[in-house]
Parts: C-alpha cells; structure tokens; sequence
C-alpha cells in the first residue's frame, strides 16, 4: 500500500508510518538527483568509502536523529562538488525536510538542526529504541545507501489522522511565488 492511500491512523502504528515515509523519501530524493535507487536488504559496504549525513530534530511529540549513509558509486560521483562533506550534508538536510513535509498531515511538527557530515568505512548504526526506529537499505550500481530514523516519541504519543490530502502538498523543490 503506498503512502498516498493510507489516511486513517487508526490504520497505521507510527512505526509502519515512518519505514514508509523514510523509504519513499529516500528514493525520491535520489530520483530527483538522477539517481535510480531500488531497496534493498542490505548494502554491501566491502571496504567501500562511505559518508554519512547526520541530522538532529527535535518537536513537542518527537526528538531524534536520521543519518543518511552513502557507498561506493554514490560517494565517488556525488553530485560534482569538491568537497563531498557538503554534498551528503545537503542530501541529508533534503531528506529530512522530505519527512517533515510527510508527518504534516498526520500533526507531526519536527524542527531541524544543521546537518554533520562524517567519513569512513564500513559504518555501521544500531539502536536500542525499538518504538521508533526504522532503517531502509537502498542499492545501486556500484554502491548504495542506507537511511536510519530514530526517533524518541513524547510519553503519550498518538498518531493523527491525516488531515489534508498528501499530494496536494507543495512538492519538494517546487517554486512558489507569492
């Protein structure tokens, strides 16, 4: 069931919400890029270069970190900047306001911290928090990615009902003149 057709939270634990949220907005993200991810169950890292993007975000009914990790072919090809620190800082700060548009409608507000980018091989991330953790793997010619959502749900914590239709949403990197 796509994202789009579930409305009704009675339907849907947070948990399901944020593995589909993260899964469509990572491959969308990378679809705007030029980038033709596919999920997967794992990635493999070998002694590929990885980076990650990490970013903070905190609201009244959640707190927490996504890190976007990137392999091989994605680290190597960027997006064409010199400095690759800044290219999956972008990625990850892109990413993370793909989610936030997406818990909108379901009276999830989350602000944003600015993005840390880290270097290194075979990175690796774990978490304790059952609740509402979720990683997706994605996989592409040469390398792929993986996306972690973790987040710390506020005592009490109950998932809305959507309440205006997803697509009728303002599309990431849309221009809005007013």
């Amino acid at each position: 069931m796509q994202l789009q057709e579930r409305k009704v939270a009675s339907e849907l634990d947070f948990q399901t919400l944020a593995q589909e949220v993260l899964e469509d907005s990572v491959l969308k993200l990378f679809e705007a890029n030029g980038v033709d991810l596919a999920t997967s169950s794992s990635v493999e890292q070998n002694d590929a270069e990885a980076m990650a993007g990490i970013i903070g975000f905190t609201g009244d009914e959640m707190r927490g970190t996504l890190v976007l990790t990137c392999y091989g072919s994605l680290v190597a090809e960027g997006d064409g900047r010199a400095d690759k620190r800044d290219w999956i800082g972008e990625m990850s700060n892109q990413l993370i306001g793909r989610i936030k548009n997406k818990f909108l409608p379901y009276g999830i507000t989350i602000w944003i911290s600015t993005p840390v980018a880290l270097r290194g091989f075979k990175l690796e991330l774990i978490s304790d928090n059952a609740e509402a953790a979720v990683k997706s793997a994605f996989s592409c010619p040469g390398g792929g990615a993986v996306a972690f959502f973790d987040a710390e749900l506020a005592d009490g914590f109950e998932l809305q009902e959507a309440t205006e239709e997803l697509e009728e949403q303002q599309l990431e990197g849309e221009l809005v003149l007013f």
